[in-house]
């Protein structure tokens, strides 16, 4: 069975983080604020953008997101975009989501 998982780890199937004690980062969605489109990108890349900009997954739980301030597909003459990590209000609470910071 352990090596079943090493191998997961190994092929990037899993990642460790799951088993340090922090929320996966690879699983947070991430869409687009101007047009509501999802944004899928490689795999990996949002780990390195939350490093960037020195949030740590310890933060992070099931009701985080990242928004982006525009898409290759709203905005095609943009070649970046202003992202923001935020954590949405449970159901039943209005607030304003919380705000973790911009990469």
């Amino acid at each position: 069975m352990i090596h079943d998982i090493e191998a997961l780890f190994r092929r990037g199937v899993l990642s460790e983080r799951l088993f340090a004690g922090g929320f996966d980062p690879e699983l947070l969605f991430v869409e687009c604020h101007k047009c509501s489109r999802p944004i899928f990108w490689e795999k990996g890349r949002t780990t390195h953008i939350l490093q960037d900009a020195g949030i740590s997954v310890r933060d992070l739980d099931e009701r985080c997101m990242i928004m982006s301030h525009g898409c290759p597909q709203c905005s095609p003459e943009e070649t970046e975009f202003e992202l923001q990590v935020v954590r949405l209000a449970p159901e039943g609470e209005p607030s304003l989501p919380d705000v973790f910071g911009t990469a």
